[in-house]
């Protein structure tokens, strides 16, 4: 294994959508984001009892709260996302991504991190997501491995390391 880990890096560019899609599956498995699911839902049930008197009492007044219903709906779902979309964009904004597999951590872009500070890795459909350090979060899509061979030496070294912190949610997410 050693010998792996000392030949295992990847060099890439990442596409905002690649990281908005594993942290939205990142929060969405860590509940980090139960309140504004909460709260959009709430706005949401609002808007469809509206829907629901204004089809059946044909009042404007109805019409004109569920619209504003609506609206708001939608804005707060964007608003809840803002983190995400703007973590992406610094990471699409990168030149590159480096990650290189070492004996003691992994070396990610320009920051060493022990694999002691890695609080949490999944393994996604299409990608891997990484929670470090408690708020650090780092996306490695799986197609940037250069075949299944290096993705599965990568997906081995890392259950070693990091053990119970790495869950394969790749059937499910």
């Amino acid at each position: 294994m050693d010998e792996m880990n000392n030949n295992l890096r990847l060099t890439y560019k990442i596409k905002e959508d690649e990281v908005v899609s594993t942290l939205d599956k990142m929060d969405k498995l860590q509940g980090s984001n139960k309140k504004q699911q909460l709260v959009f839902a709430a706005i949401m049930a609002i808007a469809a009892v509206d829907a629901y008197i204004f089809l059946s009492t044909k009042n404007g007044f109805a019409l004109i709260l569920t619209m504003i219903f609506l609206v708001l709906g939608t804005f707060y779902k964007k608003k809840s996302n803002f983190g995400n979309r703007r973590l992406a964009e610094a990471f699409a904004a990168d030149p590159e991504q480096i990650v290189e597999v070492q004996d003691t951590q992994l070396q990610l872009t320009d920051r060493a991190t022990p694999y002691e500070d890695i609080v949490l890795m999944v393994e996604f459909k299409k990608s891997f997501g990484m929670n470090y350090m408690g708020n650090h979060y780092f996306v490695i899509p799986k197609h940037v491995f250069a075949d299944e061979e290096q993705m599965n030496s990568f997906r081995e070294i890392m259950k070693e390391k990091l053990q119970e912190r790495f869950q394969d949610q790749s059937a499910k997410l």
